[in-house]
């Protein structure tokens, strides 16, 4: 059973954010604490001109191309609505 639960407030040099401690003893007595939470969110910036990821200017960005901006390939199935590119006119809609 958990011998103490409690909340620390974030870490303002890189750690985990609404980070949480539980500890808990083993049947020898030792104790066992437990650290856990999310890390904090990283900050990609703006998103770049639409011809910085249009890498071979073909007026698309693929799916390979995307690779140049981290929220845009996890964001790409709602981006892309299942198709192989993404056009200019997606790509400006589309609020990172």
């Amino acid at each position: 059973m958990p011998a103490d639960q409690g909340t620390t407030p974030p870490s303002t040099t890189g750690g985990m954010t609404n980070q949480r401690s539980v500890q808990f003893q083993n049947e020898q007595g030792a104790t066992v604490t437990v650290n856990y939470g999310m890390p904090p969110p990283t900050d990609y910036g703006p998103k770049p001109p639409f011809a910085q990821l249009d890498t071979n200017h073909d007026g698309r960005i693929s799916e390979s191309e995307a690779q140049g901006y981290v929220p845009l390939v996890n964001d790409w199935l709602h981006v892309a609505h299942h198709a192989g590119s993404i056009t200019k006119a997606q790509y400006e809609a589309w609020n990172d």
